[in-house]
């Protein structure tokens, strides 16, 4: 995943980041303009990202529920 200054942990990036980040990756597999190698990397790195924010999702759910 994408490190970012600010995170408070740079390996866990906040529900926002990996968001932008995925639509980052979304954008570039939509040009078509990278090599299949790369691009497969990216696809990757996105399907962390979907099970982060997925991870994040249900975290806030369990949140309101208690509420």
């Amino acid at each position: 995943m994408t490190k970012h200054k600010g995170s408070p942990d740079d390996e866990t990036p906040s529900f926002e980041n990996a968001m932008s980040d995925l639509e980052s990756i979304v954008r570039k597999l939509e040009s078509g303009s990278q090599p299949l190698e790369q691009m497969l990397d990216e696809y990757a790195t996105a399907v962390e990202l979907v099970d982060h924010c997925h991870k994040h999702l249900d975290t806030a759910r369990r949140r309101i529920a208690q509420l």
